[in-house]
């Protein structure tokens, strides 16, 4: 998944991404630069994680998402549910 994952926001202009997906919980964690301009902000990050997740057959958990923006580095955790059949 992690590589799903990680081409999936490359091609929305991230870079340099770190991602890390523990099965067992279904939580990602991401790490990663965007290369397109000046960072979005963290509504904006959340809205295409989740997006990236619809995209993968999973949602994002209520409450189960927390995303960080310092200067050109972006940190996210996501509790991703089970996908649909």
């Amino acid at each position: 998944m992690e590589s799903e994952i990680k081409s999936r926001l490359t091609a929305l202009g991230f870079q340099k991404i770190w991602c890390e997906c523990q099965e067992i919980h279904r939580i990602a964690r991401l790490r990663m630069s965007y290369g397109l301009g000046e960072m979005p902000p963290a509504a904006a990050i959340k809205r295409l994680l989740r997006r990236v997740a619809r995209e993968l057959g999973s949602s994002v958990a209520r409450g189960g998402m927390n995303v960080w923006v310092q200067r050109d580095r972006a940190e996210a955790a996501i509790v991703m549910e089970q996908p649909s059949a």
